[in-house]
């Protein structure tokens, strides 16, 4: 079978792929958007040293990811993000929570 498609989902980046210093080098970094499979925890750390970013949009992808496992926005994100305008979590059956909401 062609590799890639559906039968892939969530299985390219995991939780345990994304190093806590995914986004270290990118200090202009304004706009970060993505699809997110199999990841439940967006961490503070990853946004410790990304001051200038002004809008987040997640696509959350529920199909490969445990349902009963909202994506979660770690305490501190919001922080470390003095410039954010935006945060946006678009769902296909999948729900997002800051910490301490459930």
């Amino acid at each position: 079978p062609a590799a890639g498609g559906i039968q892939e989902q969530g299985k390219i980046f995991t939780e345990a792929g994304l190093p806590d210093t995914i986004f270290d080098d990118c200090v202009s970094l304004q706009y970060w958007s993505g699809f997110v499979n199999g990841i439940s925890l967006v961490k503070a750390r990853w946004f410790q040293n990304t001051p200038n970013i002004e809008a987040i949009v997640l696509f959350l992808n529920g199909s490969a990811a445990d349902p009963s496992k909202p994506l979660v926005v770690e305490p501190g994100v919001f922080a470390n993000l003095p410039n954010l305008i935006d945060f946006s979590m678009y769902s296909s059956d999948y729900h997002g929570t800051p910490a301490g909401a459930l």
